[in-house]
This record gives C-alpha cells, structure tokens and sequence, in this order.
C-alpha cells in the first residue's frame, strides 16, 4: 500500500489538474476575502467573523474535495493502469486503499487550506472576535472531519466500482445534487426529522456551523450579533456516530465490490 500511496503522490504532483485546482482554490479564497473587504473593513475581519460566513465557502470545498477524490482514484482506471498493477501482482487491497488515504489525505489539505486557515490568518492578524466562543468554533472546525471521512469513502468507493473518473464527477455531480434536494424536501416536510443531517457531508458540515439563534449585544461601544447558544452534543455525537457507520458501509462495501470485479 505504501508504494501505492507513494506514486500517487508522484502522479498528483505532476499532474496538471492538481495546479488547475490550487489555482482554483487561490482564486476563490481572494475573491471571498474581496467581498468581505466590501462590507467590514480589514481590520475588522475577526475569526469569528469569517466563521459565521463558512457556508458558501464549504459548499465550493465539497465541490473541490469530490472532484480531487475522484481524480484520485478514478484516473487510473479510466486508463488502465490499475489493470496493469493486478496483473502485475500489487494487491487489490493495497490498490483499493492505497488511494482511499491518498484521496483522504489531500481532502483533509483542501479543508486546511480553504476553511482552516483564513480563520487561523485573521484570528492572528484581528483576534478571534465576539460573535462565538473561540472554544465552541474549534469544536466544530474539528468536527467536520467526519463528514470530510464519509465523503471520502462514498466517492472513492463510487469511483472503484464504476472505474471512470469522467463518468465519476457526472454520476457524483448529479447524486450530490439529489442527495441534497431530497434532504431539503424532507426538512420541510419534517422539520424534527434531521437524521439526514448527520449522514450527508455537505448538511452536517452546514449543521455543525449553523450558529443558530443570535442576540444583539451591545460590546466596545458597538452593536454586534453574537451567538446565543454552543454547538449541542446531540449534533457532535449524531454528525460523528452517523458518518462513520455510514462511511464504513460505503468504503468497505466499495471494496468487496472491487475485489470481485473483472480485470476487464
């Protein structure tokens, strides 16, 4: 597996679309922090702040992460270069998981890099803010590794059994999609019933940011909404305890299925 991991590495920082996405990424990060610049001035900018803003940045992240764990490991199916690793005695297994932790590992880098540091850079540069507890915003940036873990799992899993990394970003594109449309239709229909937030990546990323109410509170002369309640431990144990079972499904599942696939 290792050597499997390791020219994974070699293939991703050699490859085009690598630059493409990290160009992608910089793009995104500057003009958000534009449109921030429009409505509070720099010094302004606290981490708080930038937390209570993360939802349009994850749903791009999701976006981004997907596409890179497909890249992963669909790429090399598409052109036959797993074929050739069977033939050529490298395990299933190693083949298999091998590029589930390459892909798990550069998803865990973009939320670094698109949702971690901006609130690591302005908390340095303005202080972590008012608007919620520093405490209570680095229990749910942390959390949101498991649905990070499940995402992972159902795509790498997707990608190895339709063997097509094309195929991969339309099927996952309209499946993501759907997935979250049913999930908007069913929260109106039952409002109580949330169980679908803690097993879909991109709502229990949404939920585990969502501040809930916020009260006006009068702080250094100024007017500033600040959260009223922290994240509950029903959300952390439902969101952590949904996506991991849902997560070993999807992975293992994906496995069996490609250990009895043909090498066609």
């Amino acid at each position: 597996m290792y050597n499997v991991m390791k020219a994974q590495f070699y293939q991703i920082k050699n490859d085009i679309v690598t630059y493409i996405m990290a160009f992608g990424v910089v793009l995104l990060l500057g003009f958000s922090i534009y449109l921030f610049g429009t409505d509070y001035a720099f010094s302004e900018i606290t981490g708080s702040l930038v937390f209570s803003h993360l939802s349009d940045i994850l749903v791009f992240y999701y976006f981004f992460a997907i596409a890179a764990v497909i890249r992963i490991c669909g790429v090399d199916q598409a052109d036959k270069t797993v074929n050739y690793e069977i033939m050529f005695g490298t395990k299933r297994r190693s083949i298999y998981f091998g590029r589930f932790f390459t892909a798990l590992f550069f998803s865990i880098i973009l939320f670094l890099a698109m949702i971690v540091l901006p609130l690591v850079f302005f908390s340095c540069k303005n202080g972590w803010g008012v608007i919620m507890p520093e405490k209570d915003g680095i229990i749910r940036t942390a959390f949101q590794i498991f649905p990070i873990i499940r995402m992972t799992c159902f795509y790498s899993a997707l990608t190895f059994i339709i063997k097509q990394d094309m195929a991969g970003y339309i099927i996952g594109f309209v499946f993501t999609m759907t997935e979250m449309i049913i999930n908007l239709i069913l929260s109106e229909a039952y409002p109580d019933f949330g169980v679908f937030d803690h097993v879909i990546p991109l709502f229990s990323s949404i939920q585990l940011i969502n501040l809930g109410n916020m009260s006006l509170s009068y702080i250094d002369g100024k007017d500033v909404m600040t959260a009223v309640d922290t994240v509950s431990q029903s959300l952390l144990t439902g969101v952590s305890c949904g996506s991991l079972i849902t997560a070993a499904v999807f992975l293992f599942g994906g496995y069996i299925l490609f250990s009895k696939s043909d090498v066609n």
